[in-house]
């Protein structure tokens, strides 16, 4: 529900959506789901361009996953950062995200520079 009011840039219902999940999610002691609803949390603050809200929501949703080792959606996240940053016009930092990303992708996630590879060439 909480995306779909989201997509309806319904933000105030959109929020309160995310954060009952959260709070079941925390009780329930599910850290991955956790992480999602971070995730979403800092969807709607970047585009209420609430930057700073926004890069707490992914801070902690990229912890999140990276406890779970998620090294797919780490990563993803990671780019969310970057683009705030970007948003921002703070390039070095943004630069530092995306390398961050990008080492986790090699480190972890073979499938993806497999498909990389091929691509290139």
């Amino acid at each position: 529900m909480g995306v779909v009011a989201k997509e309806q840039r319904e933000f105030t219902k959109a929020i309160a959506y995310f954060q009952k999940a959260l709070h079941i999610r925390e009780n329930a002691k599910d850290f991955w789901s956790v992480a999602i609803s971070y995730s979403h949390l800092g969807m709607v603050a970047k585009e209420q361009q609430q930057f700073t809200k926004a890069i707490a929501y992914y801070q902690k949703a990229f912890d999140g996953f990276i406890a779970a080792e998620d090294w797919v959606q780490g990563p993803i996240i990671l780019s969310e950062l970057g683009s705030i940053l970007e948003a921002q016009a703070n390039w070095n930092e943004a630069m530092k995200i995306y390398i961050q990303a990008l080492v986790i992708n090699l480190e972890h996630d073979r499938d993806w520079l497999r498909e990389l590879l091929v691509a290139l060439g």
